[in-house]
């Protein structure tokens, strides 16, 4: 083979070789840009470089041309279905408050202060979890609690909240006031410092909905071995239909057993009820 054969055999080999790499296959699309917040980046033109066409030539007898070998491209199929997953039930663990905001509930319902914006020196009426007097010690039935929603608000001396928790049954919902009621009953008479008591009481009231049960707490300190009633209380009512539970609480600076003082049950009430005319 003489030099300018080699020469013109050896440009038609590196124009192929270029080709399978920079070449775009036809019919196949250019993927869309990763950016997942914009529309897809396109690609400008490749620059066309000019082609160089080698003199012809023509293969010394006894080889063989081979084609250039074509390149595939793999194209991907559409992404598989997924399905979101479902509601979960609360877990076990999550046993010691019942959520500012959980699941869906069965039926649209209203909370008495939703929405209500501060007012002087109370705060504004915000999604607030709820827990016993704050210690949350667990209370096994809230693993079954499905939907719930809770506001409260808090100012000087004050604060109230309002709620509705729906189990996953009938025996959820009695199983979660008769573990409220023992947890009462447990932490009775709760010692602090400077000889203050924290006195809990526990007990079924009057029949609204399908079960009422009543939590109320209040101080007394010791001193010179006298013990005396001091200010500050709160009174926690539930009221349970079917599953579903509507509590609602309120703090401040009452004196004494707080099931007695007409404003804590008055408020109270009125919470509930709001709330049981919807269902």
């Amino acid at each position: 083979m003489n030099t300018s054969t080699r020469i013109a055999t050896r440009l038609v080999s590196v124009a192929a070789a270029v080709c399978l790499v920079g070449c775009a296959a036809p019919g196949v699309l250019t993927p869309p840009s990763a950016n997942p917040t914009g529309p897809a980046a396109k690609l400008p033109p490749a620059a066309v470089s000019p082609s160089v066409s080698p003199a012809p030539t023509t293969p010394p007898a006894g080889t063989t041309t081979r084609p250039a070998p074509q390149r595939t491209v793999a194209t991907k199929g559409p992404a598989p279905a997924r399905t979101a997953p479902a509601q979960p039930i609360a877990p076990a663990a999550q046993t010691m408050e019942i959520p500012a905001k959980l699941g869906t509930l069965s039926m649209p319902l209203t909370l008495p202060h939703q929405g209500v914006a501060a007012n002087g020196d109370i705060s504004a009426w915000t999604p607030t979890p709820w827990s016993f007097n704050g210690r949350s010690p667990a209370i096994p039935a809230l693993a079954k609690l499905r939907a719930s929603r809770v506001i409260a608000a808090s100012g000087p001396e004050y604060g109230a909240g309002e709620g509705v928790a729906q189990f996953s049954d009938v025996a959820a919902a009695n199983r979660f006031l008769d573990q409220v009621m023992a947890t009462a009953r447990r932490l009775d008479k709760e010692s602090g410092d400077r000889g203050v008591t924290l006195h809990r009481l526990a007990a079924s009231t009057d029949a609204v909905g399908d079960r009422s049960v009543a939590l109320r707490g209040w101080y007394e300190v010791e001193g010179d071995g006298v013990h005396r009633i001091a200010p500050g209380g709160e009174l926690t009512r539930f009221t349970r239909v079917g599953s579903t539970v509507v509590f609602a609480w309120t703090s401040g600076e009452y004196v004494g057993d707080t099931i007695d003082n007409p404003h804590a049950n008055a408020d109270t009430r009125d919470a509930i009820d709001h709330v049981l005319w919807q269902m």
